[in-house]
């Protein structure tokens, strides 16, 4: 992660914070963001969950399922916590990403 906090001076005489990152010197959540995300990696499905026709729930239901970080009972298995995993839909196979 790059050095954050290299990017925040202050003025002496007047002690207010100057955010370099933008030509106003004011922080904006825009600029902090992009310097977080670069150096951005491009995914197909991005564009099509985080649209603002998709409820943010839902989206935020796909981006796990899409970074295999919905916790599954396979998933909290694989931490360690042991559990009985059993579809509760069909109630044949062990639940998990592919399964669902």
């Amino acid at each position: 992660m790059p050095h954050f906090f290299n990017h925040i001076m202050v003025r002496v005489e007047h002690d207010i914070p100057n955010w370099i990152l933008e030509e106003s010197g004011c922080f904006t959540l825009k600029s902090a963001i992009t310097f977080f995300l670069e150096p951005r990696v491009s995914c197909g499905w991005g564009k099509f969950i985080w649209s603002s026709s998709i409820l943010l729930s839902k989206t935020l239901v796909l981006w796990k399922v899409f970074r295999r970080r919905l916790p599954t009972d396979q998933h909290i298995q694989n931490k360690g916590l042991h559990t009985c995993s059993m579809c509760t839909l069909c109630e044949k196979h062990e639940e998990s990403i592919q399964h669902l």
